[in-house]
């Protein structure tokens, strides 16, 4: 495993894919840091553009830029030659597969905390006019770090079970961008409530709450919202959306006040990401290895 590990890396590090992520990861940071300053010093307010915020969007992109590396990464393993010739020469199978999901993981995990480690010393000083924090945003980094290894491990099944380079890249694609779009799909059916209610003062100054007709929100049942809550969880690109969508937003400076308007959603529980993360990892890799380790090479 050892060896396998240093001839991927070696191989890594000399290809110009190492250079060409790190340059887009550096100039992605660039570019939002420059973005969320410009539109605090046009309105003169930091308002949610905040440093923990920027991180946060992040992880809906980690996807994609997983997938990317995963399509080059892979779909020239299978289109030189490079896993068969490791098993030729005796290498196990379980071992490639194993090796090949710690490159894709680790590097992706780099290029993770590369974007922090940028946004927190550029972003930091520049952004911080911003009047608002995350709440409890050390936790989320480590939902992204688990989502990353949980999506890693989906793309690695994809790419090391399909044979055909061609077939990885668009399958892998394909998944990706399905993922993306499932998850802003399945989040608005889990953050359905079944009583949604309005908040209002009236005239005399109280406070009252009124229930809203059901079928304004059009709730689609008990078993369909816990069916997509945990559809939204298990997929990681999913947990990125709702980290993004959902985390709390706490505001210096600002008293407590009461919220006025209609409610028809709830903040989705994102206390079992990591688990759902775990399971994503052990269940592809698992099944990953059960495959490749039967399937005949070309």
């Amino acid at each position: 495993m050892i060896n396998l590990l240093k001839v991927n890396i070696d191989r890594l590090m000399k290809s110009k894919l190492f250079i060409i992520f790190i340059v887009f990861v550096v100039g992605l940071s660039a570019v939002l840091i420059y973005n969320n300053y410009s539109y605090m010093k046009k309105y003169e307010s930091g308002g949610d553009r905040n440093v923990h915020q920027l991180i946060l969007n992040y992880s809906q992109i980690s996807g994609f830029i997983a997938a990317i590396f995963a399509c080059l990464y892979l779909g020239s393993e299978y289109s030189e030659g490079g896993i068969r010739n490791k098993v030729i020469t005796g290498h196990k199978r379980t071992k490639i597969y194993l090796s090949n999901l710690i490159i894709i993981a680790g590097f992706n995990i780099i290029l993770y905390l590369l974007f922090v480690g940028i946004s927190l010393a550029v972003g930091t000083p520049l952004l911080s006019k911003a009047d608002s924090v995350i709440k409890e945003f050390p936790k989320y980094l480590i939902y992204i770090f688990l989502l990353i290894i949980a999506y890693s491990s989906i793309i690695t099944f994809l790419g090391m079970t399909i044979s055909n380079s061609t077939v990885v890249v668009l399958t892998i694609m394909i998944v990706t961008v399905g993922s993306f779009v499932f998850g802003f799909y399945s989040h608005s059916k889990a953050e359905k409530i079944k009583n949604p209610y309005y908040v209002y003062q009236d005239e005399s100054g109280e406070i009252i709450t009124e229930a809203m007709d059901s079928e304004y929100n059009r709730y689609p049942g008990d078993f369909l919202v816990n069916l997509y809550d945990k559809l939204l969880k298990i997929n990681p690109l999913g947990q990125a959306l709702t980290m993004c969508q959902d985390a709390v937003t706490i505001y210096s400076g600002v008293e407590p006040y009461q919220v006025y308007g209609s409610f028809t959603t709830k903040d989705i529980d994102m206390s079992k990401f990591p688990i759902y993360s775990i399971a994503d990892v052990v269940v592809f890799t698992a099944l990953g290895l059960i495959i490749f380790n039967k399937k005949e090479l070309k």
